[in-house]
């Protein structure tokens, strides 16, 4: 299952380049474009780039993206417990949309 899994210092990176598309509109624009292009220009390695394609989305005050996230392939609902599992699963999704 491809995954951004980024390094630490590429993390940090991927934060400056958000940060820089929050104050500067055109690099707002470049990133919600050609996000791969944005995040090679800002210096950050995607990992396994020839398998994953990339697409920015911007959330508003009035919008927020649900991302349904593709089921892993090495965890069922019994390897947690169900509400452990579910827990989980409500966390990280919604990590994501704040």
């Amino acid at each position: 299952m491809p995954r951004l899994n980024l390094s630490d210092a590429d993390n940090l990176k991927m934060g400056k380049l958000i940060a820089d598309a929050w104050r500067f509109p055109a690099t707002r624009k470049k990133l919600l474009e050609n996000p791969e292009k944005a995040m090679t220009d800002a210096g950050i390695t995607i990992p396994n780039v020839d398998q994953v394609r990339i697409v920015a989305i911007e959330d508003t005050r009035s919008t927020v993206h649900l991302v349904l996230p593709v089921r892993p392939d090495n965890v069922t609902l019994t390897d947690l417990g169900e509400d452990a599992f579910l827990a989980e699963l409500g966390t990280k999704i919604f990590a994501a949309c704040r």
